[in-house]
């Protein structure tokens, strides 16, 4: 209960620094690094909450991982000598792990994500720091991971109705928040200036979007016996949910260059 009412919090106050960020509001620096602070000590807890007899198990590697790419992403807030190579480190860390999940899940067919999603995070990294990038490679990974995920949450949530029906639900209404975000990404992507929205706007519901689809990931994975660690639907909701938060905390970065 103490661990929920913590990750609540500190998920508030990422949601609020973010909008304070798009917003120019004094006090988004303070709110984010708090925020970014919290999310370390709650990868640490996680790893000791569920320690795995190896040292290098994927999910202690996938946690420490997530601890240096928050702090990079805090020393960029906090224009901070050292952010680059921690950025280097997590990001082409994080890539390695999900390719090795992909391979790992290669007989399902949600292998596809996690391989897609590395594309786009290795190619993230060459944008983040300046890099030479090949055409197209960066958006194009990731609009395809978009397009094919709420794909196959609506693919499970049909093959589950008559099985799980509340869990076929919650499947549908993830698949369904992925769908309106990449509506919205399009949007920002092709006509950021159409119908004259402005674009702090759309960045703020991109990120209350975000935040949803990692709260009903969570939900999803609560929903029943039918989704334990040992299916790929507890794999990949793990996944989706680990894939968006490294997305929202992306958007901190994107909110300092508007």
């Amino acid at each position: 209960m103490i661990r929920r009412s913590i990750q609540a919090l500190v998920g508030i106050v990422l949601v609020i620094g973010l909008v304070f960020k798009f917003m120019h509001y004094p006090g988004a620096a303070a709110l984010l690094g708090s925020a970014i602070l919290g999310m370390a000590v709650l990868l640490l807890d996680r790893i000791i909450q569920h320690r795995s007899p190896k040292l290098m198990s994927r999910h202690n590697i996938s946690c420490m991982l997530g601890i240096i790419y928050l702090s990079a992403v805090a020393f960029k807030v906090f224009h901070l000598p050292g952010a680059g190579i921690m950025l280097m480190t997590s990001m082409v860390g994080l890539t390695i792990v999900l390719i090795q999940f992909a391979f790992s899940i290669r007989s399902s067919k949600y292998a596809i994500l996690p391989a897609l999603y590395s594309i786009t995070l290795l190619f993230a990294l060459f944008r983040i720091m300046h890099w030479p990038e090949i055409p197209h490679v960066l958006y194009g990974s990731y609009f395809i991971f978009a397009i094919a995920l709420p794909f196959l949450l609506f693919s499970r949530g049909q093959e589950l109705k008559k099985t799980h029906g509340p869990l076929s639900k919650n499947f549908l209404m993830l698949g369904l928040l992925t769908l309106v975000l990449l509506a919205l990404e399009i949007k920002l992507r092709v006509y950021p200036e159409a119908w004259g929205t402005p674009i702090y706007q759309l960045r703020i519901v991109q990120t209350a979007l975000v935040s949803a689809i990692i709260l009903a990931a969570q939900k999803t994975i609560q929903a029943g016996p039918a989704v334990d660690k040992k299916t790929y639907d507890y794999q990949i909701l793990r996944f989706v949910q680990g894939a968006y938060l490294i997305l929202l905390v992306m958007l901190i970065l994107v909110a300092r260059n508007h």
